[in-house]
């Protein structure tokens, strides 16, 4: 369910009523794969695109699980395509999956993210996020074939090395920036004072493949997404955090709005 914002000057504003008490005896840890095979049709070649997201509980038992979530959703140039996610409880790993298709163009690679959440009989939470890309087979390669049957499949099973997906996450976001600054601007919001790591004082971005570094921001881009961020959706840069106000921003460019949260 969606929080309830009130609208000042354009801009979205919530106020974050609880604070997170993160687990001493827990660690959930997020996972994230995906496939692509092509195919052929009468009207083209298709990539059907499979992406899988699990929630694996590593450190305590399944009696102390009250819930664990996992969601996996599977971005191309950082719009949403694929959309999964599921709740159980007093289990230690949960799985989803889910594949869509979309017809060849110069795209060589979607991207899968996985946020993982669970929440323990004594109230605290564990989180994580995870994300990987899919290597997508692309127009010229296919018609290189001479079988469309042999075309290859290809498995991404988070063989990647953490710096090539944080660097491949880093720039795809990062070309979302561009129009999330402008959405900024018409929201009567100063961009000329951000900088892109923290500082004592202005606003600072966080872009979303770093996120897993501040556990504190973490929870709100979890919440975030899932509260404003469905199939069709372009997802968000990161977060902007407002030192001097203590607020932090999301900028919405699917619906040209800015999501902004009191963190006080």
């Amino acid at each position: 369910m969606k929080k309830k914002g009130k609208l000042l000057a354009g801009v979205l504003v919530f106020l974050l009523l609880s604070t997170t008490v993160y687990a001493a005896y827990g660690s959930v840890r997020a996972l994230s794969s995906g496939s692509s095979k092509a195919r052929q049709t009468s009207s083209g070649i298709y990539n059907d695109v499979t992406h899988r997201g699990d929630a694996k509980e590593i450190l305590t038992d399944a009696n102390k699980i009250k819930s664990i979530y996992v969601r996996n959703v599977s971005l191309v140039n950082g719009k949403v395509h694929g959309d999964k996610s599921k709740t159980g409880s007093l289990q230690t790993h949960i799985i989803v999956s889910g594949s869509y298709s979309r017809k060849i163009d110069s795209q060589k690679r979607a991207s899968t993210e996985t946020l993982a959440r669970a929440t323990y009989k004594d109230n605290t939470v564990s989180e994580d996020i995870s994300r990987n890309y899919i290597s997508i087979l692309g127009w010229t390669e296919a018609r290189m074939k001479d079988n469309i049957d042999e075309i290859y499949d290809i498995w991404d099973d988070n063989d990647q090395s953490k710096d090539e997906i944080e660097q491949y996450v880093f720039e795809e976001r990062n070309e979302l920036k561009e129009e999330e600054l402008r959405i900024l601007q018409n929201k009567n919001i100063d961009t000329l004072g951000i900088n892109d790591s923290a500082k004592n004082k202005g606003i600072f971005h966080i872009n979303a493949a770093y996120i897993n570094d501040y556990p504190e921001y973490r929870t709100l881009y979890i919440d975030y997404m899932d509260e404003h961020i469905g199939i069709g959706d372009y997802v968000p840069s990161g977060i902007y955090i407002d030192k001097d106000l203590n607020k932090a921003y999301f900028v919405s460019v699917s619906d040209n709005q800015v999501y902004k949260y009191d963190l006080k």
